[in-house]
């Protein structure tokens, strides 16, 4: 195995590593919000903000910029304005909160 593709495995474990704590932090999080606040809009809106922080921090772990997140979504076109950085996270995972 050459240097090139040593470096470029070891990025990839320290993602992989980065995502699994992330995942699980995030779960315990929203586990905990779920177990201590009342059923309610601001407990909902609380779970997609830490969705949001989820998927941001996923997509600058693999090496995306807000900037570079807006400009992708902007090549690709969407059917309406993004008005939210949760929109514009979601869009790019192509995930529905």
């Amino acid at each position: 195995m050459n240097l090139e593709q040593e470096a470029k495995d070891f990025m990839m474990g320290k993602r992989k590593e980065f995502k699994e704590a992330l995942l699980d932090a995030t779960a315990d999080m929203a586990d905990f919000v779920y177990d201590n606040l009342h059923d309610s809009d601001e407990r909902q809106e609380v779970i997609n903000l830490l969705k949001s922080f989820e998927l941001w921090a996923q997509g600058l772990a693999v090496g995306f910029s807000v900037v570079s997140l807006a400009n992708h979504i902007a090549q690709m076109g969407t059917p309406r304005k993004i008005t939210t950085l949760t929109e514009l996270a979601c869009t790019q995972f192509r995930l529905v909160l």
